[in-house]
This record gives structure tokens, C-alpha cells and sequence, in this order.
């Protein structure tokens, strides 16, 4: 479980990233502008400024929403139980957290909602509503995550931090070290105050892992359906690093579009 786990979410993180910040670097190119896609973020030729400076922002932010919102309600790979389905939980949950942990730090001026605030001329208040709205967010997305987890494990509350809890600890210092790696070497100019937002985000992007033993003990009379689960998710490991290799490489420079 603990491998299995750890690999899906460390892929799905990735995923997530990846179509997070390709909902930015299209909508870019949508009105006209330049977008560059690195492993972290997009830059615009010219920059964008005012209200399209707020759309570029929240085209990440409602992707991100909507197709978590579509993963965690549609499951297709439930029949299957097998890795796939551990794959997509992990990947959907991350879009909704992702969404979610935006609202939480707009009014500290940083991401994707504090960008579209400033674009739009929006008071600071509307930030601090939004910032409510985010914290809710997350102990909702936490009690969304907590029936997968009794689903998995059943009462085995071991079982249940090798699918939820230590997968997350690992997590922290692998993607600290990969994003570091990624701001290290790109061409994109970044603040340290934005490298701060990105270095953190991959923490949050993945805190409805732990925030689910909140509601764990609560969630009961589910049905226990165990995992069919490889010993080693190899195709899975294979996919993951082959991502940080194009992060690393490829988008190091940036890919362009429009």
C-alpha cells in the first residue's frame, strides 16, 4: 500500500501541476499573447495587465476546480479498484486542493486568485472572503477524501496512513527537492516571494491527505473494498520520473505558444 500510494500520488501531483499550468499558458494564447510554459509557471509576451491579467490567472484556478470537481465525483477505474483508480483519486483530489489552497493565501497577495484580485480592482476584502471560502474548501475536500480511505483500508488505521498519511511525509521532501531543482535552473523570473508561493504549494496541493484523519474515525458503515494493487507500481515510476526529466530538460527553457 505504502508504495503503491506514495507512487500515485507523486504522479498525480505531477499531472496535476502539468494540466494546472497548461490551463494558463493556453488561456494566454487565447487572447493573444505569448505563453511560455515551464515546469512551475507561465510568463506572457507582452505581460498581461488588468482584466487579462485576471483571466489568464483564473484559468488555472477554475480548470483546476472543475476537473477536480469531475475526478472526485466520477470515479471510471472504481470497477477495477486496481492502481489506475488510486491514480485518478490522488490526481483529482490534488486539482481540488490545488483550487482551494489558492482562495486560502489570496489575501497575502500570492497565486493565482490574488493576481485576478489586483486585476480586476477588487477591494482586499473580497480576499478575505475568499480566503474563508478557501479554509472551508480544504476541510471539505478533507471529508470528500476520508470515505476513500475507509473504502481502502477499512478499519486498519495503520493500513490507512500507508494510503494517506506517510505517502504525504515522503512527498515533502521529494518535491522540495525537484522544485528547487526546477527554480534553480529556469528561465523564468521569478521573486522570491513567488518562489516561496510555489515552494509551498506542493505541500498544500496534497494537505487533504493528512486533514482526512480528521473526519477518518467519523466516516463509518462504508463498505471495505481492498485495493487490487501491483508490488510495484513500475509504469507508474517510469511515467513520474520521465515527467521530472521533461521538467528538467525541456521546460527548463519553456515551451511557446501563440
Amino acid at each position: 500500500m505504502l508504495v503503491n500510494a506514495t507512487a500515485a500520488l507523486l504522479l498525480g501531483s505531477a499531472l496535476m501541476v502539468i494540466v494546472h499550468e497548461c490551463c494558463h499558458w493556453i488561456a494566454g494564447a487565447l487572447i493573444g499573447h505569448r505563453s511560455t510554459l515551464y515546469a512551475f509557471g507561465v510568463e506572457y509576451t507582452p505581460p498581461t495587465e488588468g482584466g487579462q491579467a485576471a483571466f489568464t490567472a483564473l484559468a488555472g484556478v477554475i480548470g483546476s476546480l472543475l476537473i477536480g470537481a469531475l475526478c472526485t465525483s466520477w470515479q471510471p477505474f472504481r470497477r477495477s479498484n486496481g492502481f489506475g483508480h488510486l491514480l485518478w483519486l490522488w490526481f483529482g483530489f490534488c486539482q481540488l486542493q490545488e483550487a482551494v489552497t489558492y482562495l486560502v493565501i489570496t489575501p497575502f497577495g500570492a497565486g493565482d486568485t490574488a493576481v485576478a484580485l489586483r486585476g480586476l480592482g477588487w477591494p482586499d476584502a473580497v480576499g478575505w472572503v475568499m480566503a474563508v471560502l478557501g479554509v472551508a474548501g480544504m476541510f471539505l475536500t478533507a471529508r470528500m477524501w476520508a470515505p476513500h480511505m475507509r473504502h481502502a483500508v477499512g478499519e486498519d488505521l495503520l493500513l490507512a496512513r500507508c494510503f494517506s498519511f506517510f505517502p504525504w511525509l515522503i512527498s515533502i521532501p521529494v518535491g522540495t527537492v525537484l522544485t528547487s531543482a526546477q527554480l534553480a535552473g529556469a528561465g523564468m523570473d521569478v521573486s522570491i516571494g513567488e518562489a516561496t508561493a510555489i515552494m509551498l504549494a506542493g505541500v498544500a496541493a496534497t494537505v487533504f491527505a493528512p486533514m482526512g484523519f480528521l473526519f477518518f474515525r467519523r466516516t463509518t458503515g462504508l463498505e471495505h473494498r481492498p485495493l487490487r494493487l501491483p508490488s510495484v507500481p513500475v509504469l507508474a515510476i517510469i511515467i513520474f520520473v520521465l515527467l521530472e526529466v521533461l521538467n528538467l530538460t525541456v521546460l527548463m527553457s519553456g515551451i511557446s505558444i501563440g
